[in-house]
This record gives C-alpha cells, sequence and structure tokens, in this order.
C-alpha cells in the first residue's frame, strides 16, 4: 500500500466449501430422485452464497475495525504526546479484491517505521551540519543531533485488538467447528 510494508497489514478470507459441493454434485448424480433433493440442493447452494457474502461482508468490516483502531492508537496523547493528527490521518484501508484488504499508512518518510518500532540518535550528514525540521510549537528548528526516541506502535496494538474481537466474536469458535467437521469426514 504504502512505502512501508512492514507497518501494512494484509487481510483475506478463502472459504472452502467443497463439502456443500460434494453434496450437491450427490443429489444431483440421480435423476430419479431428483424431486426428492431438490430441497437440500437449494439449502446447500443457500449456505454457500451465506458463506460467501458473509465472508465479503466479514473482511470489509474487519478492515475497517483495523483502519479505526490503528487510528485512535496514533492519535491517543497518552501514547503519542507530539500526535498532531497526520499519522492518524493518512492511516487507509485499500481493496484488493472482495476478500482481501491491506490496512496501512499512505506516508512515505520513514516517520511511521520511528513511531512503531523507535529510533536511535540522529545526527546530520555531512558532520558538523546542522538537523532541520518543526518542532512542536510549529516553528523550524537546527538541532546538532536528534535524541534517541522509544517505540510507540500504534499498528501491533491495533491488530491484537482486531484479532481479540473477531475469537471473541465467537469467529475463534466457527473456526474450531469447521476443524471438527473436517475430522468427522
Amino acid at each position: 500500500m504504502g512505502n512501508w510494508d512492514e507497518l501494512d497489514v494484509e487481510l483475506s478470507v478463502s472459504n472452502d466449501v467443497s463439502s456443500l459441493d460434494e453434496l450437491i454434485d450427490v443429489c444431483n448424480s440421480d435423476s430419479d430422485f431428483a424431486d426428492i433433493f431438490e430441497p437440500a440442493i437449494r439449502m446447500a447452494e443457500g449456505f454457500k452464497e451465506a458463506v460467501d457474502e458473509g465472508s465479503k461482508l466479514g473482511i470489509q468490516i474487519t478492515a475497517e475495525r483495523l483502519k479505526d483502531k490503528e487510528s485512535r492508537h496514533a492519535s491517543n496523547p497518552q501514547e503519542h504526546p507530539n500526535a498532531q493528527g497526520l499519522l492518524a490521518s493518512s492511516i487507509q484501508i485499500q481493496a484488493y479484491s472482495e476478500y482481501q484488504y491491506v490496512v496501512g499508512t499512505s506516508i512515505t518518510h520513514f516517520y511511521p517505521l520511528c513511531v512503531e518500532f523507535g529510533r536511535g540518535e540522529v545526527h546530520p550528514i555531512p558532520p558538523n551540519t546542522r538537523l532541520k525540521f518543526y518542532g512542536k510549537d510549529g516553528y523550524l528548528i537546527y538541532p546538532l543531533m536528534s535524541k534517541e526516541a522509544p517505540a510507540r506502535p500504534f499498528v501491533q496494538p491495533a491488530f491484537d485488538e482486531t484479532i481479540s474481537l473477531i475469537e471473541g466474536s465467537g469467529f475463534g469458535v466457527f473456526r474450531e467447528v469447521c476443524k471438527e467437521m473436517d475430522k468427522v469426514k
């Protein structure tokens, strides 16, 4: 999405409805009983459509929630006392398909990486020159060096919260049920 793959979160969903396809094939295989199996075929096709539509909606909602959580973390004054909103407003969603999204920052400067992972001291190149950037008050400053900055992550906590939300909402249970169904086959 942006220049920083390290900060992009890729979300995708895939469905395995092969068991439903097998059921439909079995029901369609005997033309003598087509009338009897018609309701089962309609139900199986309805389940396939519901799984597909639910997956599309679920992954879209997940991407939107992750974006909101990243923006909230990036603008939280307790976590980021110098935040001015640029990082929070740069968090965007890019859809690659109905089943795949990427959430990340559109900032191409290395600032988001420094926020997420921290940074060491910054010295100007060439030596004996000064750095140049804007201070908290908006005025240009020219320091000889910039001190080390601790990591103040916004991507990882948002990701962890989103995973907890998904698993707490029953999707983890759904995944376990599907695993158990595969064992029964």
